[in-house]
């Protein structure tokens, strides 16, 4: 997993004394994003319905930083689209956007990306 995660889910874990059922939804979430952009949309979306099996996929396809840190609004959009597409309830889509919003916005406090 990217450090940029991992630092992100400490900072969960100790500054905002996340649940683990939070810490396990955003790191789906995040994790599902970046390999969407991968361009691995069919397997996911068939996978991340099965939570378990999806997590233990998610060691076999490493995330970097700099992948992260490259994203453009686009990408989002993008994304979302696909979840839609795939219909996803939009109370999951909603999670997901916090899920992202809030990662980039760690991102920005931690002076990583501009914007």
């Amino acid at each position: 997993m990217s450090l940029l995660l991992e630092k992100f889910f400490k900072y969960l874990n100790a500054e905002k004394n996340s649940t683990e059922h939070t810490l396990s939804n955003y790191q789906r979430d995040l994790v599902q994003f970046y390999l969407f952009l991968q361009g691995r949309a069919q397997q996911i979306f068939y996978d991340a319905k099965k939570s378990e099996k999806f997590l233990m996929k998610l060691k076999d396809h490493p995330i970097s930083d700099r992948e992260i840190l490259k994203i453009q609004h686009f990408d989002v959009r993008r994304f979302l689209g696909e979840l839609q597409k795939h219909e996803y309830e939009r109370s999951s889509i909603i999670r997901k956007v916090a899920s992202l919003k809030s990662f980039y916005k760690f991102l920005w406090r931690e002076g990583l990306i501009q914007e």
